[in-house]
């Protein structure tokens, strides 16, 4: 069940950027587009970046 505490809230957001994220990577690999592929990595970063956070707030939260 969804809880409203800083690990659903960004395990959300993340979940909801892996979604445009792939949404994305479809578009960039049918296109082929030398910029659009540069813009993607950096995105790929953001995305993997935020997706920590609640990853390691899972593990926090757990640990006690």
């Amino acid at each position: 069940a969804f809880k409203a505490d800083i690990h659903g809230i960004t395990g959300l957001l993340a979940i909801i950027l892996m979604l445009v994220h792939a949404l994305w990577a479809t578009v960039v690999l049918v296109r082929k587009q030398e910029n659009m592929i540069i813009k993607f990595h950096k995105f790929s970063i953001i995305v993997w970046l935020i997706w920590l956070i609640p990853f390691g707030t899972g593990v926090v939260l757990n640990a006690f």
